[in-house]
């Protein structure tokens, strides 16, 4: 077999994405060999997705090379081409992290959608299709059998006529495993038994920053806010709720609006209000820029926020002004004796696998032994297999419960110092639901 280095499929070389002043990848370099499976794993906010747009021409990329070398020889430059001409002549396209159907169609015809190009060119490019032609018969007959096999397949085969739009969420995305999906609505909300997490959660990580503010923090004025974001908004509802059920209230409560650069307007909200403590519901991006605004005006105020601040990108948009910064998240999985292995094998190639990495990882461990016991790749067998047993991950051995949440270790307290982040208190969660 030909190596990827010898006979790549794509090469990314350089590739540079700025928005503005913020740069979303820097110099992002690799090959993917052909029939290879490539992945790129990273934190929160990492550029991943940046990365997957530059490639299908969402964006056009401020810097670097994108080259395609298909097997007939054929070369493409794809951040040279139009964007419909990456899917359409160098047949380069992906798929989307939330759900994009068909949402009126049926279930069926969104299977048949996706065999549109071998149906148009059996119909003489419609022409068939109108006339009645037999080979266009026999094609779509075709295709029928082909969509009918895959929703066998997944367990769906009994649903192939109704809207695809009413199907559960869980029956959309049909088998799921998230490995960063801290909402407490993904498992709560089941609606089916086939959607799972391998994280914590935010009511469990908003009870324990809630009591922490409430115990360390008792005669200071503390602040709540959130960038009204699904999960920023839950996640500092979770802290209000800790932080209020504890005795404490806060002296303001305020909503942001993520994307933004110039956060002063808000800083110097927070600065009349003399807040000593800010917990913020968001990302790092934004996280960053309030910190170093309160610095510029000249605020000691300690910034504290949830697991979305597990990244290096945050110290990079800090600098010294994140030193003290407080966040929750799990106990750091590369500690873990099982993760040793994989942790140095990142650690060679160059990554450090901080954040949600290795719940990746585990996520992907955890379906790979759950389809190994069941002895097969079908979607019901394989969530029997994930009810039924206790996997042996890189975050340690858990089961999954009734709603699809992992028994696994509570909660911690972390503190940004000097460029890196160590645990600084252990805390117990409540019982989630």
């Amino acid at each position: 077999m030909r190596s990827r280095e010898q006979d790549p499929l794509l090469t990314v070389e350089h590739l540079t994405m700025r928005f503005g002043g913020l740069v979303a990848i820097d110099e992002v370099s690799f090959q993917v060999g052909r029939q290879d499976i490539t992945a790129l794993i990273g934190p929160n906010g990492a550029g991943k997705t940046t990365v997957f747009n530059c490639i299908t021409g969402f964006y056009k990329p401020t810097e670097g090379m994108i080259t395609l070398a298909q097997p007939g020889g054929a070369c493409f430059y794809l951040e040279r081409l139009p964007d419909h001409d990456i899917n359409a002549e160098a047949h380069v396209a992906r798929t989307f992290q939330n759900i994009r159907l068909f949402p009126g169609m049926t279930v069926l015809e969104n299977l048949m959608v996706a065999q549109h190009n071998v149906l148009r060119r059996a119909s003489g490019f419609t022409i068939g299709a109108i006339l009645g032609f037999g080979h266009f018969a026999r094609a779509e007959k075709q295709a029928v059998e082909l969509a009918r096999y895959w929703l066998e397949r997944v367990g769906l085969v009994d649903r192939a006529d109704d809207a695809a739009g009413d199907l559960p969420y869980g029956d959309q995305r049909r088998l799921e495993i998230s490995p960063a999906s801290t909402n407490p609505a993904y498992t709560d909300n089941r609606p089916g038994p086939n959607i799972y997490r391998v994280c914590g959660r935010d009511d469990q990580q908003g009870s324990v920053a809630g009591k922490y503010l409430a115990t360390h923090f008792a005669d200071k004025n503390i602040a709540i806010i959130d960038d009204k974001t699904a999960y920023g908004k839950g996640l500092a509802a979770e802290v209000k709720k800790a932080l209020n059920a504890a005795g404490k209230r806060e002296v303001l409560n305020e909503s942001y609006t993520a994307g933004e650069k110039d956060y002063s307007a808000l800083v110097s909200k927070l600065k009349r209000a003399n807040v000593d403590v800010l917990f913020i519901g968001g990302y790092h991006t934004e996280a960053g820029l309030i910190v170093r605004q309160m610095r510029d005006q000249g605020m000691d105020t300690i910034l504290m926020g949830g697991d979305a601040l597990v990244t290096q990108e945050y110290w990079s948009i800090t600098g010294p002004a994140g030193e003290g910064t407080l966040m929750t998240f799990s106990p750091d999985p590369r500690k873990n004796l099982a993760a040793a292995e994989v942790v140095a094998r990142f650690k060679k190639k160059g990554i450090e696998p901080e954040g949600y990495v290795l719940y990746t990882y585990a996520a992907i461990q955890a379906w790979k032994q759950a389809a190994e016991k069941a002895g097969t790749t079908d979607a019901p067998a394989v969530v029997k297999a994930l009810n039924d047993n206790e996997f042996d991950t890189v975050i340690g051995k858990f089961r999954f419960d009734k709603k699809g949440d992992p028994n696994l270790p509570p909660y911690a307290i972390y503190r940004w110092s000097n460029g890196t982040y160590g645990v600084i208190s252990d805390a117990a969660p409540p019982a989630a639901g």
